[in-house]
């Protein structure tokens, strides 16, 4: 049997698939989705750092980082890590550029013992508040097709697929290995 003829074969034809898909079974499907979220994630990143460069010179990446920071600083170099979804040492050497910067400030944590907390510096507060209109404005463009309805399902699905891929990422779904779909 060829991949996918056995999902072909259980449906009838010119009848619609109703219910939740099962992605075991419908690898197409999952497949495309993963494609989907991947492929607009990285048009956003790539699109996000010529806009963000142009105008204030910073990556998206450290447009992620000020923002976390404007709200829940002060911060470990983990926890922004964590919020950004980016991997320490990349985030080390964006938190490290944006010392020298002087968009942020590094002080040692009375909280986490050796390690250092993050916040915005002067020029960082007045950095964001430049760049939230710019930010608004892209949100804008990239959901003006979706009503306001659509907009609130989308931000609703999303949490729920990033707190699956945080607990995937940190192994929670370890001792469920994936079945091999034949």
């Amino acid at each position: 049997m060829q991949p996918g003829a056995r999902t072909q074969a259980a449906r009838l034809p010119g009848k619609p698939r109703r219910g939740k898909p099962n992605a075991v079974r419908d690898a197409d499907w999952n497949d495309s989705i993963a494609s989907m979220l991947l492929s607009t994630a990285n048009f956003w990143r790539r699109s996000g750092n010529a806009y963000y460069r142009e105008l204030f010179g910073i990556s998206i990446t450290e447009v992620a980082i000020l923002t976390v920071l404007q709200r829940r600083a002060p911060l470990t170099l983990n926890a922004i890590a964590d919020h950004c979804g980016v991997d320490k040492t990349q985030m080390s050497r964006e938190v490290k550029d944006l010392v020298e910067r002087k968009l942020v400030r590094q002080n040692k944590s009375l909280r986490h013992g050796s390690e250092l907390e993050i916040s915005l510096d002067k020029d960082g507060q007045r950095l964001c508040a430049r760049l939230k209109p710019a930010t608004a404005a892209r949100f804008k463009t990239l959901l003006e097709s979706l009503t306001p309805r659509e907009v609130d399902q989308l931000d609703g699905l999303l949490q729920r697929l990033l707190g699956n891929a945080r607990s995937m990422a940190q192994g929670e779904n370890a001792s469920r290995k994936p079945q091999q779909v034949r």
